[in-house]
Order: structure tokens, then sequence, then C-alpha cells
């Protein structure tokens, strides 16, 4: 009889084979999976440092061109909060993607041969090119800065390293002489002048040049400093500072921040990249703000409304009011230091008598030190102004509202002679809140300085205002298109 099934199975021998067959190709495959994430761990790693190379790169098209110097470049990268890293000694790293890459930054200042060689070669210059025939002879050889970056890294035990490098062509196109020094002085000024030069702990200098010219943004202090051809001396004279000053004649320079830019030129008065400095001049609390007015105005309850004009001295951050009677500040009425504003209302006069007023700028005490430390003028200017309710004038009547090259245009009739402004007001309604501007003349006419960019059409209503400061009722609102 023939038997249909063998119940024999698999000897011992075949078991152990065929395990050790499914270890060796699960072996396999774990390793190509384990050289897989390897690479792309690896690549990965490449590809976020040449991105960091890059990165650097065009931060170094960025950068002050007279930082980009072996000592300084690190420095001045580490400024832009992105690449920022850490410095332990001369190492620089920098961590992208859980990787940590090392940077080293070289920087060389390149001649280039088209516009002729220099006889004598820059500071850190880089392997000379060869000569240009026919080049003319080279005044300044600091043409561009090449700089180059090494990025280096390990990681999973693969270690890898890339290079890039990049010109930066000098700003001031490497024709005229560059000023290299220009001290700013760490504390503010508070005598009458200013000195930079050799005997002067301010420094001044340059590469070799025929002149240098100096300028401060007030408009009028400039000149020729001198000395030479690279150590130079400057004396900002400053004028004498009356005490708390009313009129600005030009004759002495206002308290505040300046900016006082030097640049040298070449015997044939080509310039080279100018330099600024940064100058705080700080001597004296500011006087009394002029055209201090005010009166009682019925509308809104009965109020105080003042105004004044801006005080010229750039130190000046703002304005405060007290109400001389029980010494109230009156504006700001926050508590805080200053308000910016040149008008001030006291919703709560005492009445029903008359009541002073009095207003102070307010400016810092030592402008090179921040936080500012506010300082109030012992120069006050001051009002007296009758709490009484007098007939207010009439409302401006014809009023016309016109768009002109993107300008809305108010015109209307003036409602009598005794009128000292208008004001204006947009869009939200009429009550107190609603204030959106005054005209700076008695003329009745007014253009919108803060058109808005989406649109032009705007509702706007206009109220008289006498030499008392009792104010009309509004006229009739128009609208511009």
């Amino acid at each position: 009889m023939i038997r249909l099934r063998d119940r024999s199975g698999f000897s011992l021998v075949e078991v152990m084979v065929a395990m050790l067959i499914l270890i060796i190709g699960a072996g396999a495959a774990f390793a190509l999976i384990d050289n897989a994430n390897r690479a792309v761990t690896s690549n990965g790693a490449r590809v976020a440092g040449t991105n960091l190379g890059r990165e650097l790169t065009e931060f170094a098209r960025t950068t002050d061109y007279d930082l980009l110097q072996p000592a300084q470049i690190v420095g001045a990268l580490r400024k832009h909060p992105t690449i920022t890293g850490t410095v332990a000694g001369s190492e620089w790293t920098i961590e992208r993607r859980g990787v940590t890459y090392k940077v080293a930054a070289d920087v060389c200042t390149f001649d280039d041969p088209k516009d002729g060689l220099a006889a004598t070669p820059p500071d850190n210059a880089c392997p000379k090119p060869a000569p240009v025939a026919g080049a003319p002879a080279e005044v300044n050889p600091d043409d561009f800065r090449r700089v180059t970056y090494t990025v280096s890294w390990n990681v999973r035990s693969r270690a890898g390293k890339l290079s890039q490098s990049t010109l930066i062509v000098n700003p001031a196109g490497g024709l005229g002489p560059r000023i290299t020094k220009f001290d700013e002085p760490a504390a503010q000024v508070t005598g009458g002048s200013i000195s930079w030069g050799s005997s002067q702990p301010l420094k001044l200098e340059s590469t070799p040049a025929a002149t240098v010219r100096w300028t401060a943004d007030d408009g009028v202090s400039q000149g020729d400093a001198t000395g030479g051809p690279t150590s130079w001396s400057i004396d900002w004279n400053l004028g004498t500072r009356p005490a708390g000053p009313t009129t600005f004649d030009g004759s002495w320079v206002l308290d505040g921040s300046y900016t006082v830019q030097a640049q040298a030129k070449d015997s044939r008065g080509i310039p080279g990249e100018p330099e600024a400095a940064v100058v705080h001049v700080n001597r004296g609390e500011p006087g009394r703000p002029s055209g201090f007015a005010g009166g009682y105005n019925a509308r809104f309850g009965g109020v105080v409304d003042m105004h004044w004009q801006r005080y010229p001295e750039r130190d000046v951050r703002g304005y405060r009011v007290t109400r001389v009677s029980d010494g109230a500040v009156v504006c700001p009425s926050d508590g805080s230091a200053y308000t910016t504003a040149t008008s001030c209302t006291d919703h709560d006069p005492n009445g029903p008598a008359d009541d002073q007023y009095e207003v102070a700028a307010v400016d810092c005490l030592n402008l090179a030190v921040t936080p500012c430390s506010y300082r109030y003028s012992s120069f006050t200017a001051s009002i007296i102004t009758p709490l009484v309710a007098l007939p207010a004038p009439d409302a401006p009547t014809g009023v016309t509202c016109t768009v002109t090259d993107g300008v809305p245009t108010l015109d209307w009739d003036t409602p009598g002679a005794n009128i000292l402004f208008h004001r204006i007001y947009r869009d939200t309604g009429t009550d107190f809140d609603d204030r959106y501007d005054e005209t700076i003349t008695t003329a009745p006419h007014y253009e919108d300085p803060n058109p808005g960019t989406l649109t032009t059409q705007h509702q706007y209503w206009v109220t008289a205002v006498d030499a008392g400061f009792n104010e009309s009722a509004p006229s009739a609102p128009c609208t511009t298109a």
C-alpha cells in the first residue's frame, strides 16, 4: 500500500542553516538601512553647512567694510542674531539642525591688477596677482576684501569640510583714502568744544591723504582737519550756550546728539569712504517753551485747553504741564515722565477763580547713558486762565472738501475776526476724544497730512477757536471722495 504523506520534518541542521541565511540577510538589510541613514545624515549636514557658508557670505556683504579685518570679522558677523554662535579662544562654533559647525573666517585685501598694482602692498594682502600691462600706478591698493570661510563638522563618525570665498568691493571704489580711526566720545560734551588729534584722547587717522573734510549734521558746523597725511586734528567750537536759552541765532550748538562725519581725499580730490562718530552735547537744562497760550473752553463740560511751540533743542524728550494752585501735574495725566504733544487739556480745572498753569521742557540728564534719567527744567512758561465761560464763536459755514493730488483739502467761511485757529475732527465724531488736528494759522484752509494709503474718503467737521480758547459748535460735516 502506498503512503500518501510523509510525516518526517526538517532536520536540526536544516533549521540551523535556514536561521543562518535569515540572519545574514537581515543583517545585510539593516546594514544597508544604516548606511543609507548615515548618508542621508551626512548629506543633510553638508547641505546645512553649505547654507551656513552662503549665509555668512551674504552677511559679510552687509557688514561695515572697515570691520572686515582678521581680528574683527568674527565679532562683526556675530552681531547678526541668526549666526551668533559661541566663541572659545579662537574657535567659533554655530549649531544648525543638531550639528555643531566649526567656522574659521579669513580676510585678505585684494589689489586689483586692472587699475594698477601699488608699490606698497596693503595690510593683510592677498597673494599678489600678475600685473596688467599698461595699467596706471595704484594709489590705494584696497580694491576688495576677500573673505574665506572654512566650515567643518563631524556627524556619526563622518567628518565634513567645505570652504566658500567672496570678494567684497570697497564701497569707496578703492580710489580714495579711507578714514581708519575716528574715535567716538564715551561721555557727553558739557564744555565749549570737542577735539580730535594726535595729542588728544580722541584720534582721527586715515590712510595717506591730502585733506580730511569734516561736517556735523547741525547744518552749520564743518571744516578741514589740520595735520596729515595720516594723523589729523579737529576742533569743533560749540559756541557759548546761554543759560535757559529762548533765542536760537546759530551762534552756538544746541544740546542734542549729533553725527560728525569725516572724509579723506587724495591730492586729486578723489574722496574715500566717510566715517562717522556720534557726539552727545548736553550743556544745560532747556529754557522756556515759547508760544504758551490757553483758555477756558465751555465745550465738553468746561475744560482748559493749552498749547505751545516745540522746543528746538534735540535732547528735549517732551513736556510737563503743572496746575500751580495745587501743584497737580495736568499733562501727562497718566503719571508718565512727559508728554510728547505740544498741547494739553485740564479736564478738571479748580474754578471758579482764575488759575495759573506752567509748562516745562523735559530733557535727559546724561545723553550718553541708557536709559535716560529725565530732568525737568526749572525754566517754565506760565499763563493765568480765567475760568469763566464766555460766548463761543459761531460755527464755521460753507465747508467744502476736495482731494488734490491725493491730499484731502478743506476750505470754509471764517465765522469772525477774533479767531485764533480752527480744530479739525475726522471720521469718528465731534467729541473731545475725536479731536484730530488743528490749523497752524487763522486761514480757513486745511490740508490733511495723513490721508491714509487705502482711501482718501473721510468725513470732516471744523470748529473755530477764538483768542480766549472758546470753541464753537462743529460745522456741518463734509466728505471727501
